[in-house]
């Protein structure tokens, strides 16, 4: 197992997961805050409760996706090859010359 495929599969089996659960994590505060904004309409301290929760689960989001850009980014920079999950989205994404139709 070279360097590379060992950072590899350390990204997939560890970091990947971590990274998605603090975005669901982030995600439920969020969803959290706003249940307690709509239903506690009249109370004003539960409405700015609320309203935290919306700002810090959306701020706990921003930097998850920031966190899987960066190590993205990292991975890119030290020739760590991606996940098998990244590579498929990105081979949709970018065209070859075989998908070119020839003439």
């Amino acid at each position: 197992m070279t360097f590379n495929d060992f950072m590899a599969r350390v990204s997939e089996v560890v970091i990947q997961p971590i990274l998605l659960l603090a975005f669901g994590v982030a995600f439920l505060i969020f969803v959290w805050g706003i249940v307690q904004y709509i239903h506690n309409g009249d109370d004003a301290k539960s409405r700015e409760e609320g309203q935290r929760s919306i700002l810090w689960g959306l701020v706990g989001m921003v930097i998850m996706i920031s966190v899987f850009g960066i190590i993205n980014i990292i991975q890119g920079t030290i020739g760590v090859k991606k996940t098998p999950g990244q590579t498929k989205i990105q081979e949709q994404f970018r065209p070859t010359l075989d998908r070119v139709p020839k003439e």
